[in-house]
């Protein structure tokens, strides 16, 4: 019965009164990128990002999001390439004996012409 202009309305609450909890989904992203370099050298650069949502509806736009902001991150910082060896870089010259010396004695064949 709907309550009318002389009659009070009584709400009622349950006698049992529970909690409840909304739990948040814990959402984690991770975005890696790896580039050859020249000398079969390469560099890595790798972000993680940890964030949450209240309702799994959010899931496809939280995502999308998410690893756009990863990506571009990721393609911002890459760009700057540091130290690239060179086709040489950790080749150790041939040790080659100078004639007439002791066998302690030796010299790259770099530098003898």
């Amino acid at each position: 019965m709907l309550p009318t202009s002389g009659m009070a309305a009584l709400l009622s609450l349950p006698i049992n009164k529970k909690e409840t909890t909304i739990m948040a989904i814990k959402l984690i992203a991770n975005y890696s990128k790896r580039l050859g370099l020249p000398g079969y050298s390469s560099h890595q650069f790798e972000v993680s990002i940890e964030t949450e949502i209240s309702n799994t509806s959010e899931l496809p736009l939280e995502a999308e999001r998410l690893y756009g902001s990863l990506q571009a991150a990721v393609d911002a910082q890459i760009q700057q390439v540091g130290f690239v060896p060179d086709e040489h870089y950790g080749i150790q010259p041939a040790q080659k004996p100078v004639p007439g010396a002791f066998g302690s004695q030796t010299t790259s064949t770099s530098s003898v012409r």
